[in-house]
């Protein structure tokens, strides 16, 4: 079930709070953040802030969050799919899609939200 309180949403809030509206148990969001914030590490490349692929440590990175690699690799495979993080050839950096993904829910729910009261004010 998914554990979403918009109330909790804030403009100022930073990437831990961020991402524990993401992911629910604790070993993801600590693995989710470690992520990201070694991203934002990494060397800017083409006007992006990132990180290449064959030159993460994947290992060490697991060992430093304490979880296996598997579970490191799912948690990235989750921030991409999501459009957090988006992989470029072998260049992994932080991406808007999340941020527009948002937008466009935001602009289908005002939407549907419009039209059923519209229909609704026609049929009183």
């Amino acid at each position: 079930m998914i554990d979403f309180k918009s109330y909790e949403i804030k403009q100022t809030m930073n990437i831990e709070k961020i991402l524990e509206t993401v992911f629910h148990t604790d070993t993801q969001k600590k693995v989710a953040v470690f992520l990201v914030k070694k991203i934002f590490e990494g060397s800017p490349s083409e006007g992006k802030i990132g990180i290449f692929w064959n030159k993460i440590p994947f290992e060490t990175w697991a060992k430093e969050v304490g979880v296996t690699k598997p579970v490191l690799y799912k948690i990235f495979d989750h921030l991409q799919r999501i459009g957090m993080v988006k992989k470029e050839g072998y260049f992994v950096y932080l991406d808007y899609e999340f941020a527009h993904a948002l937008h466009r829910l935001e602009k289908a729910w005002k939407k549907i939200v419009r039209t059923t009261v519209k229909k609704e004010l026609e049929m009183v």
